[in-house]
């Protein structure tokens, strides 16, 4: 087990100030660590610059495992401790006494560099059992696979899929890639213990690209899909404006559906962080069944207002009261470890956001054109997404329709469905050099280009043979549905590498239906 002692001291190197407070940054073992100083017990975290957006497909799930074998060895009732994988970042985190912080990170450090792969199997299952109870992924995560494909942050809708291919070397390796010095950085809500230590091997994570995500088809856009509730979804600038707009927004969505006209029992606005300049909004409402479109008009109403008008100068001065502390006030310790938990992650991304010196001055500054110009972007990159079969559809057709077919075919030899095995008669099957394109009817179609591919699994417990997954689409794929399938799987299997394919574990077999659907060309 890799082991080290601290080798740097603890006087500041850097000082910042947010809401009054003062922020601290030094180094300890090569991590740079942030502290704030907040009133309380002590609670740390170490943040690793890695997520789910990291992970090669057939390799879904492995810095949850990691986290989970690491989380097996440190959990105790003693102490407040827990951990987190999300779309950008992982986090491992503690409260209590000074020398419960210290033995903790300490703790998960030594285990990072040298995880333990003992009961690697049972948190298989486990996690298995997670995704079962979890339902799969939540309408946010397949709206981000929609609107930029299933890359980065759009992985967040893919299941994990194969995680028997998760064992003992690929954990390790993971590890090795991305649990080193220079990927982490710790946050302390208090002042730096003398007798911290960090023992992470030294080294850079891999070179990844974190530039801006790309869009997909024209917008803004409408999408109807099942048992879902009215939803919108845009890509706005990362800024306090925006921040402030999406308060404001929920207040007046919460007013009007709620308040005003009994539709809905809550609204949820969400912001995620997707780079250094951009987030990803959601806007959720649940509307009572036959009161559908009633829900889609308002919010679009309120969305319509904020884009030409703006807030109201007393809308506005109300948030910056309620989104600022009083400088009289004792700060809220909360707010102050969120904040020092951001600036620990825009130090491992590399974002400039950890460079804000004041979040409260900036949000004094805003201006109700500033936030008019937030939903401006909302509106030119917004996806509306609406429950199919309801008056919701109606009420949206202004907008053009969000592709679920692919939108190009491929070239090559083309294959016809056996009669007796309830492939539909105008099925066809084309395989060739550029990838496959299986069609199921006029409006159906899925292309999968050989470049594109994440990964062929091997599933039987659905009644098909492999199921090839690519960025944009899924195409199940059994040689026995068509005539002369035998030399289409040959074809498929030339162009598939052996390390892009992996035989499906039966509990992600149940994901391919999230999986199914054919989303638009990213460009």
């Amino acid at each position: 087990m890799t082991t080290s002692t601290s080798s740097a001291g603890h006087d500041a190197t850097t000082v910042g100030r947010t809401t009054g407070r003062r922020t601290r940054w030094t180094e300890v073992d090569g991590v740079p660590v942030v502290s704030v100083e907040a009133p309380g017990e002590l609670s740390a975290g170490l943040v690793l610059g890695v997520g789910w957006r990291d992970e090669p497909y057939l390799r879904r799930g492995v810095t949850h495992l990691l986290e989970h074998l690491v989380m097996r060895e440190v959990h105790t009732r003693r102490a407040a401790v827990g951990a987190s994988v999300d779309v950008l970042s992982t986090e491992f985190h503690v409260s209590g006494s000074p020398d419960v912080v210290v033995t903790f990170l300490r703790r998960v450090c030594e285990l990072l560099a040298d995880p333990p792969t003992d009961h690697l199997a049972l948190e298989l299952d486990v996690l298995a059992a997670e995704e079962r109870e979890d339902g799969g992924p939540d309408l946010g995560a397949t709206l981000l696979a929609e609107r930029f494909g299933r890359r980065r942050a759009g992985l967040a809708a893919l299941v994990e899929p194969a995680t028997a291919t998760l064992d003992a070397s690929a954990v390790r390796e993971w590890a090795a890639r991305w649990a080193v010095a220079g990927n982490a950085c710790v946050w302390l809500s208090g002042p730096v213990p003398g007798h911290l230590a960090l023992p992470l091997p030294p080294g850079r994570p891999p070179s990844v690209d974190r530039g801006e995500l790309p869009v997909g088809a024209p917008l803004p856009a409408r999408l109807s899909l099942p048992d879902v509730p009215v939803a919108v979804t845009a890509v706005v600038p990362h800024a306090v404006a925006t921040s402030m707009g999406a308060n404001l927004l929920e207040e007046r969505l919460v007013t009007e559906l709620r308040t005003r006209r009994g539709l809905v029992y809550d609204v949820d606005v969400d912001l995620l962080r997707l780079s250094d300049g951009e987030r990803h909004l959601l806007v959720t409402a649940a509307p009572p069944e036959g009161r559908e479109g009633q829900v889609v008009d308002v919010v679009r109403s309120v969305l319509r207002d904020l884009a030409q008008r703006g807030p109201s100068a007393a809308e506005l001065a109300e948030e910056v009261e309620i989104f600022c502390e009083d400088p009289g006030e004792q700060p809220d310790p909360e707010r102050l470890r969120g904040y020092a938990r951001w600036r620990a992650e825009c130090r491992v991304l590399g974002w400039a956001g950890e460079e804000t010196a004041d979040i409260d001055e900036e949000a004094r500054s805003v201006r109700p054109e500033d936030v008019r110009d937030v939903f401006r972007a909302v509106e030119r990159s917004a996806l509306v997404v609406v429950p199919e079969e309801t008056d919701a559809e109606e009420r949206v057709a202004d907008l053009s329709v969000w592709p679920t077919s692919s939108p190009t075919t491929v070239t090559g030899r083309t294959y016809l469905p056996r009669w007796w095995k309830g492939v539909p008669r105008r099925a066809r099957l084309v395989v060739g050099e550029e990838g496959v394109t299986l069609t199921t009817g006029p409006d159906h179609r899925a292309t999968v280009r050989w470049e594109d591919v994440l990964g062929l699994l091997e599933d039987d417990s659905e009644g098909f043979t492999h199921v090839l997954v690519g960025t944009t689409a899924t195409v199940p794929l059994d040689g026995g549905d068509w005539r002369g399938g035998g030399r289409a799987m040959a074809e498929v299997l030339r162009h598939v590498p052996e390390h892009l394919r992996a035989r499906a574990d039966a509990h992600s077999a149940s994901g391919h239906g999230a999986l199914a659907g054919a989303g638009p060309a990213p460009g």
